[in-house]
């Protein structure tokens, strides 16, 4: 994901952490809420006509999705992926308002808590050099663990890729990400999310890793596949 200007130095991303180049993708609880029961009954549903969603947006986020489990497997893809990359373009209050519209009721306080700690531990990191700062989070599989109208859990593979010149070289990392959703609001929210590593391929030998600057040469007048929030 490429940035221009306007996310350099006053809007970096929440979803970075830079200490020991790991990605903390997405509104992860890392145990600090208690888990609802186990979604472990799955019921048929009835398949909805204009697709699962997402039907509109919150704070840039994609929100509305159906009361099915094609909606609950879209609303855990968006919270693996597509949400985490666009928090690279919210300001910490914006972050704020985002976490609180896609977060359950009984999670919304310590989601927001850990969020916004690891925004600030971000911020001064990719604020440190104003070069272009290339972020970002693709699904390329997911897995409904477990399904019932009330709750879902739901696996997904995922790709990150970082690179900004003066603060980290291009890399990547896989993982999968495990969300648990509930259903409130006439809407898929986030209970939880758990992230761990792999599995992880080896690159192959069709190329060598790229630096910095030659990723943003290579790279130059690319845009971004999925847009900034508006």
């Amino acid at each position: 994901m490429r940035t221009d200007d306007r996310t350099r130095g006053t809007r970096p991303a929440f979803a970075i952490g830079l200490g020991a180049l790991v990605f903390l993708a997405g509104m992860a609880a890392r145990g600090a809420l208690t888990h609802p029961p186990p979604a472990n009954a799955t019921r048929p549903v009835a398949e909805a006509t204009a697709g699962p969603g997402p039907s509109g947006a919150v704070a840039g986020m994609p929100v509305g999705y159906t009361h099915s489990r094609d909606g609950a497997r879209a609303a855990a893809l968006s919270f693996a992926s597509v949400v985490p990359q666009r928090a690279l373009y919210l300001s910490r209050d914006q972050v704020t308002d985002a976490v609180r519209g896609l977060a359950a009721d009984g999670a919304r306080d310590a989601l927001t808590a850990q969020v916004l700690a690891d925004f600030d531990r971000a911020q001064p990191l990719l604020a440190a050099s104003d070069t272009v700062t290339w972020w970002a989070v693709a699904s390329l599989a997911v897995h409904v663990d477990a399904y019932t109208p009330d709750r879902a859990r739901v696996s997904v593979w995922v790709t990150h890729v970082l690179s900004k010149q003066g603060v980290a070289p291009p890399q990547s990392s896989w993982a999968t990400v495990t969300v648990e959703l509930v259903w409130e609001r006439d809407d898929w929210r986030i209970w939880s999310q758990t992230t761990a590593p792999g599995p992880t391929p080896a690159l192959d030998a069709s190329d060598v890793p790229a630096t910095a600057a030659g990723l943003d040469q290579r790279l130059a007048g690319f845009e971004l596949v999925d847009p900034a929030p508006k």
